[in-house]
């Protein structure tokens, strides 16, 4: 929803875009469209979700015939009307689509000199220099506050909850990294999977026994963060490592492993080989 929403922002060109600004807004800002009971499921959550990317989508001024006045973030006090009532716009003979490129004469701004009084804070919104070679431009501003490309990605990671770091996963993962040949690696998922590829050696047993690992550890670490989400549950660190580890263990034993030193290396840090004997022993007996 959030790329259609840039989309009618920024004039997208396409059928469906023009279709919006025909028969939805019919000139009027996409942020002064109130919901109503009738409306398709589509376009209501693109009206929901404006107030939520609002103060990240900014203006820049260039010829001004883009911008709405009194709706669009386009100066540190935007959106105006949110002390400018319609009745003040009225009744100063402004239009409620007035463009900024409208308030602009010579310089200066149009509206009334008792503007000042009545709102104060108009005494900070300097008067935009109008460049009738350029058109307004529409900016994303991230969570910091610095200009980035518009993106769904981009959308995701300004708007997203960012809460605390759990520190339990980073004890698990302690754990089960010395059944691994990746102890010197902390928890971070990005060095991990980068050690992985530079590592190749994908037929590898100890390249096999990392990704067991990797891919059990992801599984119920993940597990154990829904289950403490949603049904108020949590298991220790240890008890986490445990399962971990003996997924991977049992996975380990339906694998036919050939002689080598490697092969042994792993089978006797995951108590393997023993049980490998005792089944041997079954056999024959």
């Amino acid at each position: 929803m959030s790329y259609h929403l840039w989309s009618i922002i920024t004039l997208r060109k396409s059928l469906w875009v023009d279709w919006i600004y025909d028969h939805k807004l019919k000139g009027r800002s996409i942020w002064d469209v109130t919901p109503k009971d009738k409306m398709t499921w589509s376009w209501r959550k693109i009206l929901q979700i404006r107030e939520l990317l609002r103060p990240h989508i900014r203006q820049k001024i260039g010829n001004g015939r883009d911008t709405f006045a009194w709706s669009d973030n386009w100066c540190n006090q935007s959106p105006l009307n949110r002390f400018i009532t319609p009745r003040d716009i009225y009744n100063a003979d402004f239009s409620l689509n007035a463009k900024v490129a409208d308030l602009v004469s010579n310089m200066n701004w149009k509206w009334l000199v008792a503007w000042y009084d009545l709102f104060p804070v108009l005494i900070h919104v300097h008067v935009p220099v109008i460049n009738t070679n350029r058109k307004d431009v529409t900016i994303w501003y991230d969570m910091h506050g610095n200009e980035r490309t518009f993106s769904t990605m981009m959308v995701w990671d300004t708007i997203r909850q960012r809460k605390q770091l759990i520190n339990w996963y980073n004890v698990v993962w302690k754990t089960i990294r010395v059944f691994t040949d990746m102890v010197q690696l902390d928890g971070k998922w990005e060095d991990i999977v980068q050690y992985l590829i530079s590592r190749g050696e994908w037929n590898s047993i100890s390249s096999i026994v990392d990704r067991l690992v990797l891919g059990a550890a992801a599984y119920y670490i993940w597990q154990e963060r829904n289950a403490r989400l949603f049904k108020n549950a949590k298991r220790t660190p240890i008890q986490i490592s445990n399962v971990i580890l003996k997924t991977v263990r049992m996975r380990l034993l339906s694998i036919r492993m050939k002689e080598s030193i490697t092969s042994r290396r792993i089978m006797t840090r995951w108590d393997i080989l023993k049980t490998k004997e005792l089944n041997r022993m079954d056999d024959k007996g």
